[in-house]
């Protein structure tokens, strides 16, 4: 299920994209350098391993913007880190937590090493 997620967002950024791949800070033909957008926050490592699916130009990184970034990533899959804990003053520190028992449900940590309880923002025993 998590593949066919994974290739639908990228024939989605594709198809945005007029069907170029994109590759950041390259220079297109037209001479217009490509920057880091949310679209390409969305392709990259980051966004489906911890969830930094989002763009913020005001510090120019990709950041965990919401539950849905944390929801689809590989933190919460495996690790039941599922919910956003946002930081105001700094969003670049924004990041996965197990915000409840239920989040750490969702991951395989608990299925198949029994770390079902969440505290601090982890699972635990």
């Amino acid at each position: 299920m998590r593949a066919l997620i994974l290739a639908i967002a990228v024939a989605l950024v594709f198809a945005a994209c007029g069907g170029r791949e994109i590759v950041l800070g390259s220079v297109e033909p037209e001479g217009e350098l490509v920057t880091e957008t949310t679209t390409n926050c969305r392709v990259i490592d980051s966004c489906s391993a911890v969830g930094r699916c989002v763009y913020d130009a005001k510090i120019d990184v990709c950041i965990v913007g919401s539950d849905a970034d944390c929801l689809q990533a590989e933190v919460c899959l495996l690790g039941g880190l599922c919910t956003l804990k946002a930081y105001l003053i700094d969003p670049g520190w924004n990041k996965c937590v197990a915000a409840s028992d239920v989040d750490c449900q969702l991951g395989e940590i608990c299925i198949n090493d029994g770390y079902c309880t969440a505290k601090n923002g982890h699972c635990i025993k």
